[in-house]
This record gives C-alpha cells, sequence and structure tokens, in this order.
C-alpha cells in the first residue's frame, strides 16, 4: 500500500505522467512447475458430468480414486505464487524492465519514461507517453492474456479519482466501515522529484498523515 501511495504521489508530480493498470488472467495456472506435483482425489468429490466427461471412472482405483499429475502452476500450491513471479521477472528482464534494488515491488524500464508497482498479478502503472505503456501491455501479452483500465480509475481494492489538470487525486475504500478517504494534493509542489531514481524520496520524508484525520479520513498534506 506505502509503495502505491508513494505512485501515486509521483504521478501527480510529474509533469505529462498517467496511470493506467493491468491485470493478468490466471496468472498462477500459466505459469509450468519446475517439477510435476501429484494429486489424488475421490469419484465423490468429482461432479457427475465431469466423471462423464473425462471417462474417470475407467481410471479409478479399488477405492474410486483417481490420481492427477499436475504440470502447471494451481491455486493451492505453496510455490504457485514464488514460480509465477520469478518467471514474470525474468520475462520482464529481458524486455528492459528491472525491479528496484531499493523498492521491492517497484520496476522501471532501463530508458522509457514508465514505471509500475506490481502485486501479485495487478500492475499500477506510471508513464509518460501512452506509447511506453502499450510496449509493457505488448510485452506481457507475449505470454499472458491481459485485460487493461486506461482510466487508472481502482488499483488493489481501492476507488481512485485522477485530477490530473489540479495535480490531486482522491482515495476511497467503498464499502468500509467509515467510508475511509484520502487525498494528495501536489497543486504547489515543483518539479524536483522528477527524474528520482526510485521513489524513497518520494513521500516518505515530505508527507506526513495528520493526527487529527486519522480515524475516519486520512489526509496527506505538505509539510
Amino acid at each position: 500500500m506505502l509503495v502505491a501511495k508513494m505512485l501515486f504521489n509521483s504521478v501527480i508530480s510529474t509533469k505529462g505522467a498517467r496511470f493506467m493498470t493491468m491485470d493478468i488472467s490466471n496468472f498462477y495456472l500459466m505459469t509450468p512447475l519446475t517439477r510435476p506435483e501429484y494429486i489424488r482425489i475421490s469419484l465423490k468429490d468429482i461432479p457427475e458430468e465431469i466423471i462423464i466427461e473425462y471417462k474417470l471412472r475407467e481410471i479409478a482405483d479399488d477405492k474410486g480414486q483417481v490420481y492427477i499429475q499436475a504440470n502447471k502452476g494451481m491455486y493451492g500450491l505453496p510455490q504457485s505464487g514464488r514460480l509465477a513471479n520469478e518467471l514474470l521477472e525474468k520475462r520482464l528482464n529481458k524486455r528492459g524492465y528491472h525491479q528496484s534494488k531499493l523498492v521491492p515491488g517497484l520496476y522501471k524500464h532501463e530508458w522509457r519514461p514508465i514505471m509500475f508497482t506490481l502485486v501479485v498479478d495487478d500492475f499500477g502503472v506510471s508513464y509518460n507517453g501512452e506509447e511506453h505503456a502499450i510496449h509493457l501491455k505488448e510485452t506481457l501479452e507475449e505470454n499472458y492474456t491481459v485485460t487493461t483500465d486506461w482510466t487508472g480509475g481502482r488499483y488493489i481494492g481501492i476507488t481512485i479519482d485522477w485530477d490530473y489538470k489540479r495535480r490531486q487525486v482522491h482515495l476511497s475504500i467503498p464499502g468500509t466501515e467509515h467510508g475511509s478517504s484520502s487525498s494528495i494534493d501536489q497543486s504547489n509542489r515543483s518539479e524536483h522529484l522528477r527524474g528520482c531514481d526510485d521513489l524513497t524520496a518520494v513521500g516518505m520524508k515530505t508527507y506526513r498523515q495528520r493526527p487529527d484525520q486519522m480515524a475516519n479520513t486520512s489526509t496527506i498534506e505538505p509539510e
């Protein structure tokens, strides 16, 4: 959450920057395992139409169980997340995208004006020039099915209202008990933050959360 909020800060601090999101469908399910895993399932736990479709009674043992060899990631395997992320990072590296050495989960391109945070299979992308966001999208589509939201209106459960003209962004989490919301205002900030190698200096020292507003509403403002 902190890294994402810092990225939002960076977007409205950088002239011409915009924010969009991408999501990889079936992320875990498309990753090969380093070795097969074997699963035993009772026919009692399998729907009848599946049993008939794949003729499972013909291969079941005397106890009514079938054995399955899994060659790709699946939900429930503890290594699925790690393997999926390792493979994704390797593929991103080939196209010039590398994870920050200082900020885990933050990626930048070697020369393109684009960076993004990655939470499981959700990309929050800050870009300066639509062609650079398209490059990232096409890079991912070489191996995955990708959905995009060019409005950048929702990310990791946060609803985001961008006001690029006023250099403000308003964050909210609908459905919470108190309707939690937050805002970042960079309308009076200079451009000195543009071009930072990482986001470690953006937001962490320059902004604070006001104690009197932490109960129901959290507002970030310049010190």
